[in-house]
């Protein structure tokens, strides 16, 4: 990671301020208070987000604004990314507001949360440090605050210990120990609940060998009562078929009966009949002699009278034709009357004529009006010779019609007189049809006679039962069979309530065999949890942390040595890191040491600590950069000239120095110049 600039706007000191970062070592210099380390917290505050009480929005807003920004611009491997975030001032607390993520141009607008999970995905730092209060790995590698590093080297041994655990990765171990612990606590709570639930398993185990002793003698003593119910079946079903058999018999006889009785039924219903028939038979003659008395009529003059009558309605329709006519012309000359009528009104009246506009003379009128009147008396006269004819032929019509309607009553009387031959007829084909039937009828009852005396014979021939002895066997053997089958079904019931408790038990042996195994399964998790895997996880995290410890005491030795280069002071790390100082082949305490000298120190504790965690968290980006705060506090000339080498051998592609310190402008690459005038920050170089 390379940092190439950083934009701050109304971030305390600085109201709107970009500051540009090329790579080697670059020196913020400036007075005290001139807004150096303001800088060094609004990259932290960019990569991070504000950190609860470390870094708040109240130590980054300046006084007096609503809002303000910070815009980191850095460089990953080949990537320019730009991180942006934002503070608010409302209801009298400041917090962030969403701000923005962007990866070669590409720009998101995300919540503070997730900036720093990109920020963090990026520079390949543990997940777990996205919900922490403070990113430990960045505070020991990249920026240590001036005052913090001293913290943690006067620090106790416990909490230092534990924080560099979390920045080594060491303290899952720990965690594991303290997990496993817990978890064996658990697996033996668990045991022991378990071993509550199978204390009555061989108890269970003698109650299913009773169980299934009573279950097989159940089973033997229902099938006996089974062969005892099947053989009484047999004979119920024998008894049955008898009874069957003679029911049948009886039911047979009662049919020949019933067959015996519809036959005499339809015997006496034949001779009724055949008696109606005889009745019937001499009424129609009887009949017959009445109707040939009345029949005395002429066929020949039949046909004359039909010829007559044929004639007058011939006649009479060519009347009623000539009638019509003469009706129609009647009705014609009328009409014609009126209107010449009609002509001499209107002409009587007209005195301009309508077709040529001339007027009418009174001769002209009068000639007209006689036309018309002597039309009128010719029309009169035809009128009076057609009503006279008219008059002539409607009394021939009435005469015709007289004629015609004696002649029809004649035709009437012959049709009635051939109806009764028609009867007649009719009923001589009815009472041979009525002899024809007599004759079926006594054959008929002839047969029937027959089957009646056979039916009689063969009722004789069937022989006559005492079904009620039989029945009463039978229900004798049916109560019996009852009893059998509540003995069989009582039995059954037990058989099944015994099945159901062997069930019972078969599946709770079942279950607390798989307990059991469950327990011994146990019981080897926690032998070996406790023989081998805590043992385990002690050597390795004592292995780790030697690797650790050799490195970092190794480191630490040289960088004091470098920065010291004295023989008479030297410094060592205990066991739980703490430093260790002998002057004199004296043990002294860091408090007792010259500024120069804590300084030394604390820088020494620094870069060991950078590089160690280097080395071990190899997949961290933020390699390639440090920031040192006020590294030559106390330094004595010679000391701040052994700077040159320290910051030589470290290596580092960018190396940001904050220090007010003149001389450490002689070695570094660039030197950027922080000015405040009026509370507001200014670069002036």
């Amino acid at each position: 990671m390379i940092i190439n600039k950083i934009r701050l706007e109304n971030i305390r000191s600085y109201t709107d301020e970009q500051i540009d970062f090329p790579e080697g070592i670059v020196l913020l210099s400036g007075d005290v208070g001139s807004g150096k380390s303001t800088i060094l917290l609004a990259i932290e505050f960019a990569l991070f987000g504000l950190l609860k009480g470390d870094l708040t929005g109240a130590t980054l807003l300046r006084n007096g604004t609503n809002k303000g920004s910070v815009e980191l611009h850095l460089k990953f491997d080949n990537n320019r990314v730009i991180i942006k975030r934002t503070l608010k001032r409302s209801s009298g607390s400041i917090s962030q507001d969403s701000g923005s993520f962007t990866i070669n141009d590409e720009t998101r607008q995300l919540s503070p949360v997730e900036i720093k999970q990109n920020v963090l995905n990026m520079i390949n730092y543990p997940k777990e440090f996205l919900t922490q209060t403070k990113s430990l790995i960045y505070r020991y590698t990249v920026y240590t605050p001036q005052e913090e590093m001293k913290n943690i080297l006067l620090g106790f041994s416990d909490l230092r210990l534990d924080i560099l655990r979390k920045i080594f990765g060491i303290d899952k171990y720990k965690r594991i120990k303290e997990n496993s612990k817990i978890f064996l606590s658990k697996l033996k709570e668990r045991r022991n609940e378990l071993l509550a639930k199978v204390e009555d398993l061989g108890k269970e185990n003698d109650e299913k060998k009773e169980a299934e002793k009573k279950l097989i003698k159940l089973e033997n003593d229902k099938n006996l009562v089974v062969e005892d119910a099947k053989e009484l079946k047999i004979n119920i079903i024998s008894l049955k078929k008898e009874i069957e058999d003679k029911e049948e018999l009886s039911n047979k006889i009662k049919e020949l009966k019933n067959s015996l009785n519809i036959l005499d039924l339809r015997i006496e219903n034949e001779n009724s009949r055949l008696k109606r028939i005889g009745e019937s038979r001499e009424s129609l003659i009887s009949e017959i002699e009445n109707l040939r008395k009345d029949i005395s009529f002429d066929e020949s003059g039949f046909k004359e009278l039909e010829t007559k009558i044929n004639e007058k309605e011939t006649e009479s329709r060519s009347l009623e034709g000539t009638i019509r006519d003469i009706l129609n012309r009647l009705q014609d000359i009328r009409t014609r009357k009126v209107s010449s009528q009609s002509i001499i009104k209107k002409v009587a009246e007209l005195n301009v004529c309508p077709l040529c506009k001339q007027k009418v003379s009174h001769d002209h009128k009068s000639l007209i009006s006689s036309e018309e009147n002597d039309k009128i008396k010719n029309l009169e006269n035809e009128f009076n010779d057609l009503s006279s004819r008219n008059t002539i032929l409607n009394k021939e019509y009435e005469k015709n019609k007289e004629a015609l309607n004696y002649l029809r009553e004649l035709k009437n009387k012959v049709d009635i007189i051939n109806l009764k031959k028609f009867n007649i007829d009719n009923m001589n084909k009815k009472i041979s049809a009525f002899d024809r039937e007599s004759e079926g009828i006594i054959k008929n009852i002839s047969d029937l006679d027959n089957k009646r005396k056979k039916i009689t014979d063969e009722i004789k021939e069937i022989p006559v039962y005492n079904i009620d002895i039989i029945k009463k066997n039978l229900e004798g053997m049916t109560a019996k069979e009852r009893n059998l089958e509540i003995g069989i079904a009582r039995t059954e019931k037990e058989i099944e309530s015994s099945l159901s408790e062997l069930n019972r038990l078969n599946n709770s042996i079942s279950r607390k065999t798989k307990i059991k195994n469950n327990i011994d399964k146990i019981e080897e998790i926690l032998h070996l949890t406790n023989e081998y895997f805590l043992s385990l996880v002690d050597v390795m995290e004592k292995n780790i942390m030697a690797k650790i410890y050799d490195d970092f005491n190794s480191l630490f030795q040289k960088w004091f040595n470098v920065l010291m280069n004295e023989e008479n002071i030297s410094v060592a790390l205990e066991n739980d890191f703490t430093p260790v100082i002998e002057q004199n082949g004296y043990h002294i305490q860091y408090d007792d040491l010259s500024g120069g000298e804590k300084t030394a120190a604390a820088l020494a504790y620094r870069l060991a600590l950078n590089q160690v965690i280097n080395n071990i968290v190899s997949t961290i980006k933020t390699k390639d950069i440090i920031i040192l705060d006020e590294p030559t506090d106390g330094f004595s000339e010679e000391q701040i000239d052994r700077i040159r080498d320290v910051l030589n051998e470290l290596n580092m592609k960018q190396i940001i120095i904050v220090s007010h310190e003149p001389k450490i402008e002689t070695f570094v690459d660039t030197v950027i110049r922080l000015q405040k005038n009026e509370h507001v920050t200014k670069i002036i170089s």
